[in-house]
């Protein structure tokens, strides 16, 4: 495995998928970490940091309902450091991005997963029922449909 993506969106399942990853990646020689999140409900093309400090009030259109959870994932980022501090993952060996939705939360995941050179993808499941899965939709079940030449971790 050269690079592993870890795509989380500040729920408790994905610091599940954070403590997965932080058992297992001391274990994979030189592995590469990406911590990787997206938005929806932002404009395309806003830049969003979630590694240096906690997110600025901007005056983007729509950022004020935002403003909330952008501050929950960066909190969760630094949860995510720390975890992978203690289990001996440097610092450098993890690249944090977020953007915002363009395609589909999915459709995005694999895009950037891609992009960045990534063989594997961890992300973690709400278990949602066969009948929630089909009316709310499931990230995970989309992945797994669509991670062609990608291997999926879905973490439970």
């Amino acid at each position: 495995m050269k690079k592993l993506m870890l795509a989380i969106d500040g729920s408790p399942q994905s610091l599940r998928a954070a403590e997965y990853v932080a058992e297992v990646a001391p274990h994979l020689p030189d592995v590469g970490i990406v911590l990787f999140s997206v938005v929806t409900g932002l404009p395309p093309d806003t830049e969003i940091a979630l590694d240096a400090s906690p997110p600025p009030a901007h005056e983007l259109h729509g950022y004020e309902d935002k403003h909330d959870e952008l501050q929950s994932l960066h909190a969760l980022v630094v949860r995510i450091k720390e975890l992978f501090a203690g289990k001996g993952l440097a610092g450098d060996e993890l690249e944090v991005c977020c953007r915002p939705m363009r395609h589909g939360v999915a459709e995005d995941i694999l895009e950037e997963a891609r992009a960045r050179g990534c063989d594997t993808v961890a992300v973690g499941s709400r278990h949602l029922s066969k009948v929630m899965s089909l009316l709310q939709g499931s990230v995970s079940d989309n992945l797994v449909h669509n991670a062609n030449a990608l291997t999926l971790w879905v973490v439970g």
